[in-house]
């Protein structure tokens, strides 16, 4: 009976490693599982951050663009233009040549941007596109 009582007793080990195993085997494969979806779910935030973060810094980028060209690009021509209207009454018909060969460096480089312009005729009130 002791022999039957040992074997017994090895049957029962035997089945509890078993079931530890595959109890262990369950945790470590809901581990993965958890780590994946921790993974995924990281992945979806830092792109979120990202494509925030890229949209505020084109906002940026496009704002300080937009005051170079009106600081360094519009308001020297603006300048330019009033100095010529102040001095002779009207807008000539060679401002653009004027513009262009102007000693100023800020007005020369300026000058480039402005490929035409308004001229509102204050007796008529008619509008001349002059390129």
């Amino acid at each position: 009976m002791a022999i039957s009582l040992s074997w017994h007793s090895r049957r029962t080990r035997t089945a509890l490693i078993v079931l530890l195993l595959l109890v262990s085997l369950a945790t470590a494969s809901l581990i993965v599982l958890q780590a994946q979806y921790a993974n995924a779910s990281q992945r979806a935030t830092v792109e979120s951050v990202l494509h925030d973060y890229s949209s505020l810094v084109a906002d940026e980028v496009i704002r300080r663009s937009s005051a170079e060209i009106g600081y360094y690009g519009y308001y020297p021509l603006v300048a330019a233009v009033l100095h010529e209207i102040q001095s002779s009454g009207k807008l000539p018909s060679t401002i653009r040549a004027t513009l262009l060969s102007a000693t100023d460096p800020r007005v020369k480089r300026a000058s480039g941007l402005a490929k035409g312009y308004y001229e509102v005729g204050s007796i008529h009130w008619a509008v001349e596109l002059s390129q």
